[in-house]
């Protein structure tokens, strides 16, 4: 199991995609609304190291009727989300693990930050996010999740500029 002093070890290292950002619509859901972009990451220090499992999942929910869109940006290692952030305006998460954290068993609201405990990934805090959109997530992502800066491509502009959906 990972614990969190390896967690902390993958987050302190600076890491760079592999990819560039895309967009295809995300595989095996059932809402037709939802788009997904991933990619595998390297360390900048030796680009050869390029371990398995070490990958980002950024996924979008278009704006649907009064609902507003929402975005996860997460960094996965050896299969679990170690870290990640979700603008989920109108979605809530309680707490099942975190012992002695202070939102422990608690629920959260709105939009929030997932950081690994000792009991394994689930802990969430309220992230506040100004503006609250997906190129200013993504930016926040980026620094707390030790990734180079890389470009912000909206899915809307992504599939209205005729960008080939590729299945991931």
């Amino acid at each position: 199991m990972i614990t969190v002093a390896n967690a902390h070890k993958v987050l302190g290292r600076k890491k760079q995609l592999v990819a560039p950002m895309g967009w295809a619509k995300k595989l095996n859901h059932t809402e037709p609304v939802w788009y997904e972009y991933r990619s595998a990451l390297e360390f900048e220090d030796d680009p050869t190291e390029t371990p398995e499992g070490l990958l980002i999942v950024c996924q979008w929910k278009r704006k649907d009727g009064p609902k507003p869109e929402n975005w996860t940006f997460g960094l996965l290692y050896g299969g679990e989300r170690i870290y990640a952030i979700d603008v989920q305006p109108l979605m809530h998460h309680t707490n099942k693990v975190g012992k002695g954290r202070p939102f422990y068993l608690q629920r959260i609201r709105g939009n929030h930050e997932h950081t690994w405990s000792e009991e394994g990934y689930g802990y969430a805090e309220p992230f506040m996010l100004i503006p609250v959109d997906g190129p200013a997530a993504w930016k926040d992502f980026l620094d707390r999740a030790g990734i180079a800066d890389a470009p912000f491509v909206h899915p809307d502009k992504a599939i209205n500029d005729g960008q080939q959906e590729l299945a991931l």
